[in-house]
């Protein structure tokens, strides 16, 4: 699809929904190498699991050298001030060789994917009545991963699905 006016990611994600009529749908960057069956991967994780959100293990690299884990899973911490809660996001295992941690990328719930490769319940997305497209852009993972745990769905993680962002 292809639109000639500028419009931010959550804009263009939302554009396009109404014309999904599968039972999901993977937004993916176009920067981005995909490792043999990721997406049978993705779909098997969603539907053994019963998660609203999957994403792959991400790797980054520049396509020559061997890559780094971008992130394994994505966890959200909350730190009460006398201004309020702050909520910081952490990448796990970030800038990790995959071979040296390969025992510890197993399936699991986690608090956020990221748009890199996300894999979500199209029912779902449309019940939510899309994303959120006041959330321009950086943080629109987060909000998504929220709004579907509001929704009662899981996120999921799934190391056996593998991309590489060639950041």
């Amino acid at each position: 699809v292809r639109y000639d006016e500028p419009l931010w990611p959550q804009q263009l994600r939302n554009r396009v929904l109404d014309s999904i009529t599968t039972d999901y749908v993977v937004f993916i960057d176009n920067d981005i190498q995909v490792a043999p069956n990721w997406l049978d991967r993705l779909v098997a994780c969603a539907d053994e699991t019963n998660a609203g959100i999957v994403g792959p293990l991400y790797l980054w690299g520049d396509g020559q050298n061997k890559p780094k884990i971008h992130t394994y899973t994505g966890t959200l911490t909350y730190i009460n001030t006398p201004q309020g809660t702050v909520m910081t996001e952490i990448h796990d295992l970030m800038n990790t060789d995959p071979e040296a941690v390969v025992s510890q990328l197993v399936r699991k719930p986690c608090d956020f994917v990221e748009f890199h490769c996300m894999l979500l319940r199209t029912g779902v997305l449309k019940k939510m009545g899309g994303l959120n497209p006041n959330i321009l852009n950086v943080h629109e993972h987060i909000d998504t991963a929220l709004s579907m745990k509001q929704q009662g769905y899981t996120v999921y993680t799934e190391p056996a699905a593998q991309i590489t962002y060639l950041a």
